[in-house]
């Protein structure tokens, strides 16, 4: 709500589902590629959402990460939403 968003070239950003996934780390230590890795594992039946989600947990150092949230993100880009 009072945030400025984002500015520059926002191409070169990753989309929407990756960008929501990555920025759950408050020291950002889940990578978008990291996250774009699973997110891709999960659309082609490899991992569940929820391994995904736990895997990725594992590199918040912070513990702000959450599991949950993530889940339904994994879960909503799966299906193809």
């Amino acid at each position: 709500e009072y945030t400025l968003g984002f500015h520059g070239d926002t191409d070169r950003l990753p989309d929407r589902e990756t960008m929501s996934i990555a920025t759950m780390c408050g020291h950002g230590m889940v990578s978008s590629h990291f996250a774009r890795k699973m997110i891709d594992r999960v659309k082609e039946g490899r991992i569940e959402p929820e391994g995904a989600a736990c895997c990725m947990a594992k590199f918040c150092v912070c513990g702000v990460f959450n599991i949950s949230k993530a889940m339904m993100i994994l879960d909503t880009a799966a299906k193809g939403e």
